[in-house]
């Protein structure tokens, strides 16, 4: 491959939303699509997707992008297939140790912060005049994207999200054992406000609340699966009283542990 080789246009396409129509990308490209305003009436796979201003959304091939064009004239999109940029993103994914933007994230979506903002301007500035140019270097056009590609990736797996993933891990293999927030803020190293802070600044649950969710998960779970009565439930997933253990699951699902298992062993009799 010629250092100075042109993209085909086909296979790099760099767009912007007109007045006039309706974008729909099709499913050959990986796409960047910036938002540098806000909102957007704007649907990924035919879910609407709320944006905020300065925000970057990732397309994998075979995902759909369409929006009402004229609620979107300020959306840079940066369309390129994966051949030519294959090893940036395997190289990023092995690195964190995750597919690129994968389903544990839902929708790849990312708000910079305003430390990041005009790297990510200045890149698709720089992307939209080189590819306007007619001799532009693929060499200097692929730097581009893997600007974009390590920013995201840096942003979307950050300190906040690194905590997060060795959070779930810890609770997967001790949530029966410790119920407090402390017990695995110590194993990450952290202060219990640390660690809360982290978290809220990725915008996901509190650890508390998280806490509690993979405990209602888990007795629900025995109360369906198994034919453990409500006390040795409680047992189970660490609680101590029996009477404290259902007003808890009362409390964040309506109804007693017993009407529970009665329900929902009548629905998934009913689909068997």
């Amino acid at each position: 491959m010629s250092k100075d080789r042109k993209l085909p246009d086909n296979d790099c396409k760099y767009l912007i939303f007109s007045q006039e129509e309706i974008k729909i990308l099709d499913h050959q490209h990986y796409c960047f699509i910036y938002f540098k305003e806000a909102p957007c009436n704007l649907y990924i796979n035919f879910k609407e997707e709320k944006n905020s201003s300065n925000t970057l959304f990732f397309l994998n091939p075979g995902e759909v992008l369409f929006s009402n064009a004229k609620s979107c004239s300020k959306v840079h999109i940066i369309a390129f297939r994966g051949s030519y940029f294959k090893a940036s993103l395997e190289v990023m994914a092995s690195k964190f140790n995750v597919k690129f933007f994968n389903d544990y994230f839902d929708v790849a979506k990312i708000e910079f912060g305003k430390n990041k903002i005009a790297i990510i301007e200045d890149t698709f500035k720089y992307l939209k005049i080189e590819k306007d140019q007619q001799d532009y270097q693929l060499k200097r056009f692929k730097g581009a994207i893997d600007t974009l590609i390590v920013e995201s990736i840096s942003t979307k797996i950050s300190v906040g999200y690194k905590y997060l993933i060795e959070f779930n891990h810890l609770l997967n293999i001790e949530h029966a054992v410790n119920h407090k927030v402390s017990d695995y803020a110590k194993q990450l190293d952290l202060k219990s406000k640390q660690f809360l802070i982290y978290l809220n600044e990725i915008g996901t649950q509190s650890p508390k609340e998280i806490i509690l969710k993979r405990l209602l998960l888990e007795s629900q779970k025995l109360l369906l699966s198994t034919n453990l009565n409500s006390a040795e439930i409680t047992f189970k997933i660490g609680f101590n009283d029996p009477a404290y253990f259902s007003r808890f699951f009362k409390k964040h699902t309506g109804i007693s542990p017993l009407n529970y298992r009665k329900k929902y062993k009548n629905i998934l009799q009913d689909t068997d």
